[in-house]
């Protein structure tokens, strides 16, 4: 069943962090060279996906699904596995080994998590960095623990602006819009004192935040 539960999936970006993160219900997938970080975690997992070019070794066999997929595609791994599961009815999505080392596969999966916004969904990307997450949702709020000295940062996506308010930061922001051609959402930080959630309300269009804690 899908009802409640989140799907993580698992790509391969170099040196993949979050593990932490997926909690004991979530429905995990696994996209090629993922792979071995799963495996070296011992990640049990129920969906691998792939063509399996960037995977060394003989595949491992029963217990989950297993899609394989040409080298020769429209779309990445990733890519593929996220639309399968969109199919089948998930909508809050994780993704590891996302972020970091090519630009084109990061670029691709920020798309990626788009798409999943666009389908009403919210995805969460482990950065590449210590402490990096990055949300991507559409027309939904988003609230945030807040952590003293972290940077929050808004981007509108796939629009050329986003409406957005910004509550328990130390610039909020109320019915404002946020340009695609501004640097104006860098580097907002947590109000000072703040015992309660802040919230990121993505009004109208599609918004990035990214958290480095």
């Amino acid at each position: 069943m899908t009802a409640g539960r989140r799907a993580v999936v698992i790509g391969a970006a170099p040196a993949p962090r979050g593990a932490e993160l997926i909690r004991p219900d979530d429905f995990v997938a696994v996209c090629d060279g993922g792979l071995s970080y799963a495996e070296a975690l011992g990640l049990r997992y129920e969906l691998l996906v792939g063509d399996f070019d960037s995977y060394d070794g003989a595949l491992p066999e029963g217990g989950f699904e297993l899609i394989r997929l040409p080298c020769e595609k429209d779309d990445t791994d990733i890519g593929f596995a996220v639309k399968t599961l969109l199919a089948r009815g998930f909508r809050e999505f994780l993704l590891l080994g996302a972020a970091g080392g090519r630009l084109d596969h990061t670029l691709g999966n920020i798309a990626v998590a788009g798409a999943i916004a666009e389908a009403g969904g919210l995805c969460t990307i482990c950065g590449s960095e210590p402490g990096e997450l990055i949300y991507v949702f559409r027309e939904r709020t988003l609230e945030l623990t807040p952590v003293p000295g972290a940077f929050v940062s808004v981007f509108p996506l796939g629009a050329k602006t986003a409406t957005v308010t910004l509550e328990g930061l130390k610039y909020p922001l109320r019915h404002g819009r946020l340009s695609a051609r501004s640097t104006r959402g860098v580097s907002n930080e947590f109000a000072a004192g703040l015992s309660s959630p802040a919230r990121i309300t993505a009004e109208r269009g599609t918004v990035i935040v990214v958290v480095n804690t």
